[in-house]
């Protein structure tokens, strides 16, 4: 896809995390940084500023990865493979907060395949009580992917072209 492309299916993605009652209801919203063409999250962060929530994006620690507050996106520095991280800042207690995942392939049973670090995974193992929810485009949605039982999914996709809940 063009950047122009990625920005419009990005904000079309963002618009519907905005109005959906999980995003209105969090008081924490733990997002990524998108590189290489992910589905983007910039507005999704600075909403939910606006809004008076907190916001935190994850920082790599070795084998963990540690979300921490933010006031603002330039508060950010390329950092493991590049990706932007906060520098320092306060750690989020993950607890109670709407969780935004990335991934590379999702299926419509709601499993998904990251970059392969599993570092999500072990953070969801930790904050059990998060709300998540991923975001991709429509292209990334296959009827079935490779899924480990350790796996965490999210609860609910959402794309450039729909909303998926997990199939019964």
């Amino acid at each position: 896809m063009t950047d122009e492309e990625v920005q419009k299916r990005s904000l079309i993605i963002q618009n519907r995390i905005l109005s959906l009652e999980e995003y209105k209801r969090c008081r924490l919203l733990l997002a990524y940084a998108d590189i290489r063409h992910e589905a983007g999250t910039s507005l999704l962060v600075q909403k939910a500023l606006a809004d008076g929530k907190e916001a935190a994006l994850p920082r790599i620690e070795g084998r963990k990865m540690v979300f921490y507050k933010i006031h603002s996106l330039d508060e950010l520095k390329p950092g493991t493979m590049g990706i932007p991280e906060p520098q320092g800042g306060v750690p989020a207690d993950g607890e109670g907060g709407l969780m935004i995942m990335p991934g590379v392939a999702f299926d419509r049973s709601l499993h998904r395949i990251g970059y392969g670090g599993g570092f999500y995974d072990r953070y969801l193992s930790q904050f059990t009580d998060l709300t998540r929810i991923a975001i991709a485009f429509s292209f990334q949605v296959f009827d079935r992917i490779p899924w480990e039982e350790t796996d965490i999914d999210p609860q609910m996709l959402v794309t450039d072209e729909e909303i998926i809940y997990p199939s019964c």
